[in-house]
């Protein structure tokens, strides 16, 4: 909304996904007084709101105030919580009065007794001096997708005059990775929030992804109830100052170069030019300040709640729970001798058990919280950790080997649970999803761009019906 919401006062978290999809319900109604005389027979129009549209647009990778931190609503009258209006930034994306709030720490000791941590004391931590240099991250000194100039039609999902910027946004530095040069300042950036575009760095090039998961990024809110978190205007306790030092962590041994380090915590400046096209929707219609994303994770968790308003479990295909292969079974507590360097990293958790790595420390945040908080967890179920490929493709090909309910394959099996779809279905409501390339996907064209675990109707065992 563009009016303060109530809830988390602050929030700088820069974690996000990977695509962009849509989904579109049509006719949630027209008014009771439209004209038209042909509603009484049609059931897209026999509905009590005005509203013709509903449309979901997940844009992804970058989260509300990587992109909004510098955003002015066009009206006077409307308000903004982001970096620049909390002070955090000032509107050249410069460090501002409030910038402390948002500055990041260092882990110095193994918080939770050397156990998966969600939160740190003031003594297991200290302010970086600088932030951890933007890394480079394997970005090509060439466009990565400027092969596409070579293939006659090029890309069917952008018009021929705009082919060309597949050739653009290349690094142009002879190596991979280390410091992002294109930066200014990079190797001695404040500890907090960065302007990421320059005339070094234009809003067309490629930069490196930073990790976007379940339980990194549970560690990177850095949340407890207790004095040191909790405030009256944080009454969750979160401090979001752990973002740097869990990338840099978390699978980096003690003495390797991390190369996922202070990326997370880049900014877009909307004032001079950034994301024009996301700055035009939020000048035209209502915008929420105060949501990121349904569930802690990446592209795949975060689907399946568009979809399911729920997570996919792993399953036989008909819909009962039964346990990964133990190889697939995430462990995130830290390797001997190290701070955070997670164990195993796989694919499944089950968060029902509090006893199962990682989980205890989750379960005990959650029922301290000052209000009820169910972790929905059922017994004997493990959900999804990271982005597992769905059973099906665009086409509706099973992507199980030697089948869908018993994969030896890392995939999600068939799920039985009822989708949004499902239900608009039975209400005879017409809908649509959209994902980028998915036509030329499924006709077999391998330049597509489509993302098929942005899909969460893949998952269905009845799919593609």
């Amino acid at each position: 909304m563009m009016t303060r919401l109530n809830g988390l006062e602050r929030r700088t978290t820069f974690a996000a996904q990977t695509c962009a999809v849509a989904l579109t319900v049509f006719a949630v109604g027209a008014s009771a007084h439209d004209g038209d005389d042909n509603r009484h027979g049609n059931p897209d129009r026999q509905t009590v709101s005005p509203i013709k549209h509903v449309i979901v647009i997940v844009g992804e990778n970058r989260s509300f105030d990587h992109l909004f931190a510098t955003y002015q609503p066009r009206h006077k009258h409307e308000r903004v919580l982001n970096l620049l209006s909390e002070g955090i930034v000032n509107s050249d994306g410069t460090p501002g009065r409030n910038f402390a709030q948002a500055q990041q720490y260092q882990l110095t000791s193994a918080p939770n007794g050397g156990k998966f941590f969600v939160s740190a004391d003031q003594s297991e931590k200290q302010l970086y001096p600088v932030l951890p240099p933007p890394d480079i991250g394997g970005v090509p000194k060439v466009s990565p997708l400027a092969f596409i100039l070579t293939i006659p039609g090029g890309d069917p999902g952008l018009r021929p005059e705009d082919q060309f910027l597949f050739g653009t946004g290349g690094t142009g530095l002879d190596v991979t990775l280390g410091p992002d040069t294109r930066i200014p300042n990079v190797t001695a950036l404040p500890p907090g929030p960065f302007r990421l575009t320059s005339s070094t760095l234009p809003y067309d090039a490629f930069t490196a992804d930073t990790i976007h998961q379940f339980f990194q990024m549970y560690q990177q809110v850095d949340c407890a109830i207790d004095r040191e978190h909790v405030s009256r205007h944080n009454p969750t306790g979160c401090l979001h100052d752990l973002q740097s030092a869990v990338t840099t962590t978390f699978a980096t041994p003690p003495g390797a170069t991390p190369h996922d380090t202070g990326q997370t915590m880049a900014i877009f400046d909307m004032q001079h030019g950034d994301a024009p096209i996301t700055k035009a929707l939020a000048d035209e219609y209502t915008i929420s300040d105060n949501y990121h994303q349904p569930v802690m994770g990446g592209t795949g968790p975060d689907s399946f709640a568009l979809g399911f308003a729920d997570q996919v479990f792993f399953s036989d295909g008909q819909g009962n729970a039964v346990t990964p292969p133990a190889a697939r079974i995430y462990n995130p507590d830290p390797q001997a001798g190290t701070l955070n360097t997670y164990t195993t990293r796989a694919q499944w958790f089950n968060c029902s058990d509090r006893n199962a790595p990682g989980i205890g420390a989750i379960r005990d945040y959650l029922d301290a919280l000052p209000y009820h908080a169910s972790s929905k967890c059922e017994p004997g179920h493990y959900y999804p950790a990271v982005n597992v490929n769905p059973a099906f493709t665009p086409a509706g090909v099973p992507t199980g080997v030697p089948d869908n309910n018993h994969p030896t394959n890392n995939i999600i099996p068939p799920t039985t649970q009822r989708s949004i779809g499902d239900a608009l279905n039975d209400r005879h409501v017409s809908w649509k999803y959209y994902g980028g390339g998915y036509n030329a996907s499924v006709a077999g064209n391998p330049i597509n761009g489509y993302c098929t675990i942005c899909n969460p109707f893949e998952h269905q065992a009845n799919y593609p019906s």
